[in-house]
């Protein structure tokens, strides 16, 4: 379960980054990307918010269960503290940090 965990972790970890590299290139770099038509940005936006939350909902998950799939010897509470802490601080960074609208 472990490689699968951590396979999963590292796919959730690589569609967060492409779908924020993607709204990030085309709506911010630059001024973003003008000679584009309306509904290849919708698509664009759509998927690209769509990889990035999902990607970023589905990580702490795994990480939690790859967490308790370590073995005995390398638990402690200060391991838990951590990765509690972790999630927590995610949670409160998609809640509190809202977009920038002009």
């Amino acid at each position: 379960m472990t490689v699968v965990s951590k396979l999963i972790v590292f796919l959730s970890l690589a569609a967060a980054f492409t779908g924020s590299f993607l709204l990030f290139k085309f709506f911010y770099w630059g001024g973003g990307i003008k000679d584009i038509s309306e509904d290849y940005a919708s698509f664009v936006r759509k998927v690209g918010i769509r990889l990035a939350f999902t990607g970023s909902l589905v990580m702490p998950l795994f990480l939690m269960i790859d967490l308790f799939d370590l073995p005995n010897n390398a638990l402690s509470q200060a391991v838990f503290f951590y990765a509690v802490l972790a999630v927590i601080l995610v949670f409160l960074g998609f809640i509190y940090n809202e977009p920038n609208t002009r």
